[in-house]
């Protein structure tokens, strides 16, 4: 599993050498996971190819529900429509999801937390992990505030099987 984000990692970061023009950004977001049904934070990286293809690397991390945590990577391309004189965008997004979903259970003859510290003896914790890959699909608004900072909306399908959910957030970012 290590591997694998290294070597995502390494392949973004050899893209990014080799590209001659764009720029660079960044940016943060609150998001919500419609599975989970939790809020959460994501935070995203962007190489600017041209002035209406972008590719953005994405980790978002939502709140523990339940015993159920989640978080997931994205890597993503987008095609910026220019609606409104270079200042609002529509954006079809595409891309790849990589998923990790734990959950906290409890075994053994115990159905619920123990009492008491003799009833623990008989409980075991067990945390079971499911790593998902898969498309995502989705679209995006960007309005600009000014020449290098924008806000933006974006909602998007992760379909990674049994643990597919949308994905919605609202944040800011910077170009430079």
């Amino acid at each position: 599993m290590k591997r694998f984000i290294l070597v995502v990692c390494l392949a973004l970061l050899s893209v990014g050498a080799y590209a001659q023009k764009g720029k660079y950004g960044a940016g943060i977001a609150a998001i919500y996971g419609s599975e989970i049904s939790k809020v959460g934070v994501g935070v995203k990286g962007q190489y600017y190819f041209n002035d209406y293809i972008r590719g953005e690397v994405g980790l978002n991390i939502f709140a523990k529900n339940e015993g159920v945590s989640t978080w997931d990577a994205d890597i993503n391309f987008h095609y910026l429509a220019n609606i409104a004189k270079n200042r609002l965008y529509l954006y079809p997004l595409a891309g790849v999801s990589f998923s990790l979903w734990k959950f906290d259970t409890i075994t053994g003859n115990m159905g619920e937390v123990p009492d008491t510290e003799s009833d623990a003896q008989y409980a075991q914790y067990e945390d079971t992990k499911e790593f998902r890959l898969g498309p995502n699909l989705g679209l995006g608004l960007q309005y600009n505030i000014k020449e290098n900072t924008a806000i933006f909306v974006e909602g998007r399908y992760q379909m990674t099987g049994a643990f597919a959910q949308g994905v919605f957030g609202i944040g800011i970012q910077q170009r430079f």
